[in-house]
């Protein structure tokens, strides 16, 4: 079986502006023994987008990458993002997760405390 592993599949990102674009690269490693595919790559929220991700298959011992963008436009608060990748792997689902606070123009530094 193919078999997906991530260096690191949580991004905190700490705290951002409203507004601002995070962008991060996923990197990963197929750690099976048979190639991996990656069926798709998705979030149930709008803000939150794959941008690219490799759409041939990943031999065994070679990696990859996936990179997400998160648009903190509207989005005041802890941000908290999923994206599921849907691979041919076991778990059929692996998550990458955003983390981090979005601010408004409107912040006090107070806020944070």
């Amino acid at each position: 079986l193919a078999k997906m592993k991530f260096d690191s599949p949580i991004l905190e990102f700490g705290t951002v502006v409203a507004g601002r674009r995070i962008s991060n690269e996923f990197l990963f490693t197929n750690i099976g023994d048979a190639p991996l595919i990656i069926a798709d790559v998705h979030s149930p929220c709008g803000c939150t987008v794959a941008k690219n991700w490799p759409k041939e298959a990943i031999q065994p011992g070679e990696g990859g990458v996936i990179i997400v963008e998160f648009d903190s436009t509207d989005r005041i608060g802890y941000q908290d993002k999923k994206i599921d990748v849907v691979t041919n792997s076991n778990p059929s689902i692996t998550q990458l997760t955003l983390v981090g606070n979005v601010i408004g123009p409107d912040f006090i530094p107070g806020n944070l405390e």
